[in-house]
C-alpha cells in the first residue's frame, strides 16, 4: 500500500468519525416550564406573570433554533390608528357615525371600535359596515386590516314558495317554482332552500343550486326545473323545494312546494279483441 493510499484512507476515516460524532451529539438542552416558572403549566392555583413568561421565552430563543422571539415594538406610549368606513349601511341613519380613528392606550396592544345600530321602521334587509385601517404615523396596517360587521334588520320580509308549472320528461317540459317576498323591493334578497322529494337533483332533473336571489325591484324570482329524459319506467316523481331559515327573512306559509315530474315512458297495452256471439 502506498503512502497516498494510506493518506486517502485516513482522510475517509476522519470524515466518517466526524460525521459519527456530529450525529451522536445529544439534542440541546432547553429550559422546562418548571425550571423557568417554578411549576408545571396547568398546575392548580399557579399562574405565570408577564415578566416570568418573557424571561422564559427569551431563554428559549437562545437555547433552540426552533424558537424565535420578535419584538414588535413598545406599548409604553398610546397609538392613534386611523380607519375608513364603507359598506351598504348608512352612517347616521343605520348606525351611529364612527369617529374615523381609535387610540390604543399605553400599555395595551388593542382597542375596540363599537358599532351601535340605529333602529328605524324601514325594511332594508341585511346591511354591512366595513372598517379598513389606513396608514398613519407610527404604524403600518398589517395583513388583517379590514373587518366587516353585518347589521340584521328587525323588520324582515316574509318569503314563500309555490309551484307555478309542473314538469315532464316528454319534450322535455320544464317546471317552475316561484319564490315571493313581502315588503319593499329596494334591495336584493338571497333565499336559501333545500331540494328533496323522490326525484333526484342532478339525476332526474338538471342540477340546481341551493340559493336563489330575488333582484332589487322585484317581489319574486323563478327557479326552473329541467327534466332529464331517460328510458327507465319510473312513473311520476316529485320535486320538493323546502325554504330554509335565514337572518334576512322569515319563512312564511307555504314554505314548501311540491312539483310533479311526469315520466316519458308510456306503457303500451296490446290491442283489445272483441267477439260478438250471435244469439240462436
Amino acid at each position: 500500500m502506498t503512502t497516498r493510499q494510506l493518506r486517502t484512507r485516513a482522510l475517509v476515516l476522519s470524515v466518517a468519525l466526524s460525521a459519527y460524532s456530529l450525529s451522536a451529539q445529544p439534542a440541546p438542552k432547553v429550559t422546562s416550564p418548571k425550571e423557568a416558572l417554578g411549576f408545571n403549566v396547568g398546575d392548580d392555583y399557579q399562574v405565570a406573570n408577564y415578566a416570568q413568561l418573557t424571561a422564559w421565552w427569551k431563554k428559549l430563543a437562545t437555547e433552540s433554533d426552533r424558537m424565535k422571539l420578535v419584538d414588535i415594538g413598545p406599548t409604553a406610549e398610546p397609538l392613534t390608528v386611523s380607519y375608513s368606513v364603507t359598506g351598504t349601511a348608512t352612517a347616521g341613519a343605520d348606525y351611529v357615525t364612527l369617529a374615523g380613528s381609535v387610540t390604543i392606550p399605553a400599555g395595551s396592544i388593542e382597542a375596540r371600535v363599537t358599532l351601535t345600530p340605529l333602529n328605524d321602521p324601514d325594511l332594508e334587509g341585511l346591511e354591512t359596515v366595513i372598517l379598513t385601517l389606513e396608514p398613519g404615523a407610527g404604524y403600518t396596517p398589517g395583513a388583517s386590516s379590514r373587518a366587516t360587521v353585518t347589521i340584521v334588520d328587525d323588520e324582515r320580509p316574509v318569503v314563500t314558495v309555490t309551484t307555478t308549472h309542473g314538469a315532464a320528461e316528454i319534450g322535455p317540459d320544464a317546471g317552475t317554482f316561484s319564490v315571493a317576498r313581502t315588503g319593499p323591493t329596494t334591495f336584493p334578497l338571497t333565499v336559501f332552500y333545500t331540494m328533496a322529494g323522490s326525484a333526484g337533483n342532478g339525476i332526474d332533473y338538471g342540477m340546481v343550486s341551493t340559493t336563489l336571489t330575488i333582484p332589487a325591484g322585484s317581489a319574486t324570482a323563478t327557479l326552473t326545473i329541467t327534466p332529464v329524459p331517460d328510458t327507465e319506467v319510473e312513473g311520476t316523481e316529485f320535486v320538493d323545494l323546502v325554504l330554509d331559515a335565514s337572518l334576512g327573512y322569515v319563512v312564511g306559509n307555504p314554505g314548501i312546494a311540491v312539483m310533479a315530474l311526469t315520466d316519458s315512458v308510456v306503457l303500451t297495452l296490446p290491442p283489445l279483441s272483441m267477439v260478438i256471439l250471435k244469439p240462436e
